[in-house]
């Protein structure tokens, strides 16, 4: 009887009954936990055995460092250093040796669907199926002789991030820091810098770090501490605020730019424990999603609404002094290619190229550090696959909606 009530329910109001129900709470937490443990079963089956061939041909004994930031819920254009009006990346506007990707788009405006697509060559539309019959990234530089770090602010699994699961625990270190959850946890991503800095340390000389932001995740208010609450009224301390009411479009505009500038000084503190080792290091940082923020007239927030606002996303790259003196080629291309036209499909072979590493089956040509880069159709998932190049955005959601039909068929 349980379950067939359980199954009436969306996944929210699941967890919210599960949270306020006993006896039946019990019950209910303990289906829930086999669920996501059976679903973790099967898609890790999926790619059992599985194996790129990777190897690094140059400098194999050589030190070298690269973190890979992955955010949460960041749209490109509420980046200071992105030419928005309010200075948000006061700290990241002055790194020299960082470069910000003008048009790098993602497929899908949801974590669980569109991370996969970051960190493995899973095209970007089979990302709304799940499971996939490579192994990610982290696994390719397993092979290729570094150790491989897996930390996040995320929850280890759950409604968002299941399929996200089986990726990090590819990873030879694999820790999740919050054990709260994501709506009104107050989890920021500091949490991440000790381990990270653990890592750095680690005495193994080629290390992947792979660092799983929270970043700009709904409660936009819960994201960041007192000190960075500049812009205001803001949802800072506020609980159970919810982003369909329209009289918090201040409030929850001032929190959001008030989380991107959080970021600004968690990522500064990334590049500052790279910058000390004096060693060929790098970081991409690239978000899962955008936003929907009441934009103008724009009646909707939150995302999974279709809008270009949640399908644009902030990319950067930085290199260490001593990264430009051992790879100048790779870094004059990625200059060439900072205005290209790029997706989160260029990700895992980007940054494979930059860690130069190379496999059987490598493509060279969905590098953005390579010379021989070209460009491909940019599909997302709006009323169905659409080529974003080829859309119009409409209204003032700015809605990405499908010109004609273009879409080959898989």
């Amino acid at each position: 009887m349980w379950r067939s009530w359980v199954a009436k329910l969306g996944a929210r109001e699941r967890m919210t009954a599960i949270g306020n129900s006993a006896p039946l709470g019990f019950g209910l937490r303990t289906w829930e936990f086999w669920r996501e443990r059976q679903y973790l079963a099967r898609l890790s089956g999926v790619n059992e055995g599985f194996s790129f061939g990777a190897e690094q041909r140059s400098r194999r004994d050589s030190a070298q460092v690269i973190v890979l930031v992955i955010g949460e819920s960041s749209r490109f254009d509420r980046w200071g250093l992105n030419g928005y009006a309010r200075d948000t990346t006061p700290l990241l506007s002055k790194e020299k040796n960082l470069l910000s990707l003008s048009d790098l788009i993602t497929s899908v405006s949801a974590t669980r669907l569109s991370v996969p697509v970051i960190l493995s060559r899973k095209p970007s539309r089979q990302s709304l199926n799940a499971g996939f019959s490579e192994k990610s990234l982290v696994s390719a530089f397993r092979e290729a002789g570094y150790k491989t770090f897996w930390l996040s602010n995320q929850m280890s699994f759950g409604e968002f991030d299941t399929p996200i699961s089986v990726f990090a625990r590819e990873a030879d270190v694999t820790r999740f820091f919050n054990l709260g959850g994501y709506a009104d946890s107050p989890s920021h991503d500091d949490v991440l810098l000790a381990p990270l800095q653990a890592a750095i340390d680690d005495s193994a000389k080629k290390k992947l770090i792979v660092l799983h932001s929270l970043g700009s995740h709904w409660n936009y208010g819960q994201r960041y501490p007192k000190e960075f609450d500049r812009w205001q009224p803001s949802l800072f301390g506020s609980v159970n605020a919810a982003f369909t009411d329209l009289a918090l479009k201040e409030a929850l505009n001032n929190s959001y730019d008030n989380s991107v500038l959080y970021t600004d000084w968690f990522l500064s503190k990334v590049i500052d424990s790279l910058k000390r080792t004096n060693e060929v290091a790098s970081m991409m940082y690239v978000a899962d999603h955008g936003q929907s923020l009441y934009d103008g007239d724009c009646r909707i927030a939150f995302h999974g609404h279709n809008t270009q606002y949640e399908f644009h996303v902030p990319a950067l790259v930085w290199f260490s002094n001593s990264y430009e003196r051992v790879f100048p080629k790779k870094i004059r291309v990625l200059h060439q290619h900072r205005d290209s036209r790029l997706s989160t499909e260029n990700v895992f072979h980007s940054l494979l190229d930059m860690a130069d590493i190379r496999y059987p089956s490598e493509q060279l040509g969905w590098s953005f550090f390579s010379p021989h880069w070209t460009p491909h159709q940019r599909f997302v998932d709006s009323y169905g696959w659409t080529n974003y190049d080829d859309a119009t955005m409409e209204g003032a959601c700015r809605e990405v909606i499908r010109r004609q039909e273009t879409v080959p068929s898989d």
